[in-house]
């Protein structure tokens, strides 16, 4: 007598499924962080090398010097601030008690390069403002400018100093000899 093919068929599929794995149990994890507010700081200050010795002609002179790679970081996490860089500097003078000076509006500064930053920051850069006028005539003046939501993180700023420096001296012809300084104040600061 033949049996129907059904027969045979039914016990192979029950016993296919008998030896299937029980469903595994699932496990779940959830890890976290709390990431806290850092500084805004120079890592870096803003730092110039010295002019070179000028003899006087007479007449009047440009001379340059070299401004040193500097560094900004704003490690606040925060997208609400933003921030700036502002300059001013003093008068060229030789000090003392009757101090020889050259004229305030002498020293300019070149306009800072665009920063770089560390790798996977991506953050929008802060962005270089030119100077309006002399660094030395009494003003401050905003040299870089991060708006709110910009330039987080780390910001290396390498000066080009194209013709021997990105400072600039204006030495008049009538200057006396003498040995000139200057104190030049740059200020980070919150907000664009």
């Amino acid at each position: 007598m033949r049996l129907p093919a059904a027969s045979f068929v039914l016990p192979a599929l029950l016993a296919t499924v008998a030896a299937l794995p029980a469903s595994a149990p699932a496990a779940t994890t959830t890890p976290s962080i709390t990431l806290g507010a850092g500084t805004l700081a120079y890592t870096t200050s803003f730092t110039a090398q010295n002019f070179p010795n000028t003899t006087l002609t007479g007449v009047a002179q440009t001379v340059h010097a070299p401004v040193n790679s500097w560094e900004v970081t704003d490690a606040r996490g925060s997208l609400l601030n933003g921030w700036n860089v502002t300059v001013s500097a003093s008068q060229f003078s030789t000090g003392g008690g009757s101090p020889s000076t050259l004229p305030t509006g002498s020293l300019s500064l070149a306009t800072p390069a665009v920063p770089t930053t560390t790798g996977g920051n991506l953050s929008v850069a802060p962005v270089p403002v030119a100077t309006a006028a002399p660094i030395d005539g009494g003003s401050t003046q905003k040299i870089v400018t991060a708006a709110i939501g910009t330039g987080l993180g780390q910001w290396t700023f390498t000066p080009v100093n194209a013709a021997g420096g990105d400072l600039l001296l204006n030495v008049p012809a009538g200057a006396t000899a003498g040995t000139y300084t200057s104190t030049i104040t740059t200020t980070l600061a919150t907000g664009p």
